[in-house]
């Protein structure tokens, strides 16, 4: 709203491909020059854990906060969709999901973020495209346009407490604990079989 320009992007700070990539922000005056007051002289960056998120879209709310959503991609060419919120001065915004930062993981390893919108009551609206296999027969996929809606503060409906899995024989047990489940119906078991997940089960929720 000051007329500075934001730009975003990432780089390669260790010149190798793997996971060296981080996350690149930027403020400039509205002359083009760099705004020093932001970040570390007109930069800040971060690092996605293992891996790199490459961003798709830059939106700034009415408080000023910055947001990132990206491409989050691991050393195994995983995608999951990634959020990033900053303050107006460059520091990432600890009260913003987990620590700033969020790597949605519960669309299995195949969602690609492409863009990304921010609506009037401040929920985040996240577009992209999915691997999905269309015969159980045949290794054969297509990609699906997705589109994830997140609250406000990024976290979705339901609060993980512990989750285990213990193998037994040929099966595997699964355990896990909720704090709270918003407006939850049922949990999806699945199984991956490539680069693509297949259902197995429905779990009944809590509520």
């Amino acid at each position: 709203s000051d007329g500075k320009i934001l730009a975003a992007g990432r780089y390669d700070y260790n010149n190798q491909y793997a996971n060296n990539f981080k996350t690149a922000l930027l403020r400039y005056n509205t002359d083009g020059t760099i705004d020093n007051s932001f970040g570390n002289n007109g930069i800040t960056n971060l690092q996605f854990n293992d891996a790199s998120a490459d961003p798709k879209k830059i939106m700034v709310q009415t408080d000023g906060k910055i947001l990132i959503a990206g491409d989050y991609t691991n050393v195994y060419s995983f995608h999951k969709p990634s959020l990033a919120r900053f303050n107006d001065d460059g520091t990432l915004d600890n009260s913003f999901a987990d620590g700033g930062t969020l790597v949605s993981s519960q669309f299995g390893d195949s969602l690609s973020c492409r863009s990304a919108a921010l609506l009037p009551d401040g929920k985040i609206v996240i577009g992209g495209y999915q691997m999905v296999q269309l015969d159980t027969t045949v290794t054969y996929y297509t990609d699906s346009f997705v589109v994830v809606r997140y609250q406000s503060n990024a976290l979705l409906p339901i609060t993980y407490l512990n989750f285990s899995a213990q193998k037994q024989q040929q099966s595997v047990l699964l355990n896990w604990q909720t704090a709270n489940e918003l407006n939850n119906n049922y949990f999806s078991l699945e199984r991956s079989a490539g680069n693509s997940f297949n259902e197995l089960a429905k779990i009944s929720t809590n509520n």
